[in-house]
């Protein structure tokens, strides 16, 4: 329930951080290298899970964020020359491909500079807080929570969703009142420890009734796990169609 109010990016941003790539382009592998590392991705000897990178001689091996596989990129010179999947196993190559897309490790890209501009609009000691957290280079768990200090993350997951997405909400009493618990206890905290600037509620999640809207705007399955007499009762509201007449084939 929580992941559905966490604020993230928005999915045309998730493109602008994200590498499309295709056999035939050219491309500099130094400067690629050089973008992985600022995706998230760790460079390693050998590619062995997700998130790892590896160059040998004019391979690029790769373990892009949303592939059950890894990539093997060939280089002719600057030109990818081919793209297959390979076994994190025995590294050998499998299947070839025309195109691959990697998209970062993390919904937001921190450099050094952008951390000093942070870093600028803090109190001093917020400010020495955050370089000693984020060193160069630096990727901890938890990072996204600091995401209002880089990124304008006011979109949920329901952004990412296809106009014709069908949810399935499981008990939603049980969902509305986890998210109402919630913003409860994140405003509870910051009441207590004043996090500046990004523990304010408003600053990690998305409104409950923003969240509510989206999801009632989309055609949905409610299971309310009712039981009356030994028959459990199913509530399946949906968005009505329009008529279509005598004009079916």
């Amino acid at each position: 329930a929580v992941s559905l109010i966490e604020q993230t990016i928005g999915p045309s941003r998730i493109v602008e951080l994200s590498i499309e790539i295709e056999v035939g382009q050219e491309i500099d592998p130094a400067n690629f290298a050089e973008r992985l590392v600022k995706m998230g991705y760790s460079r390693r000897p050998v590619v062995e899970q997700l998130g790892d990178f590896a160059i040998r001689g004019g391979l690029i091996d790769i373990f892009p964020a949303t592939h059950s596989e890894p990539v093997r990129i060939e280089f002719f010179g600057d030109d990818i020359d081919s793209i297959r999947t390979f076994s994190v196993l025995s590294q050998r190559s499998l299947e070839k491909q025309d195109n691959a897309v990697i998209l970062p490790l993390r919904e937001i890209l921190i450099d050094m500079e952008t951390v000093e501009l942070a870093a600028h609009e803090l109190p001093q000691n917020n400010a020495i807080a955050l370089h000693q957290a984020l060193g160069p280079n630096s990727t901890f768990d938890g990072l996204e929570f600091l995401s209002p200090l880089f990124e304008n993350r006011n979109c949920s997951l329901l952004e990412h969703l296809p106009d014709n997405a069908l949810i399935l909400l499981d008990d939603p009493g049980f969902i509305w009142s986890e998210i109402e618990q919630t913003f409860e206890k994140a405003s509870e905290r910051y009441e207590e420890r004043k996090d500046i600037p990004f523990g304010a509620p408003d600053k990690i999640y998305v409104s409950f009734e923003k969240t509510k809207a989206k999801i009632f705007e989309k055609t949905r399955l409610e299971f309310a796990g009712l039981i009356k007499d030994g028959i459990a009762s199913v509530v399946i509201p949906t968005i009505p169609q329009e008529p279509c007449g005598s004009h079916v084939k």
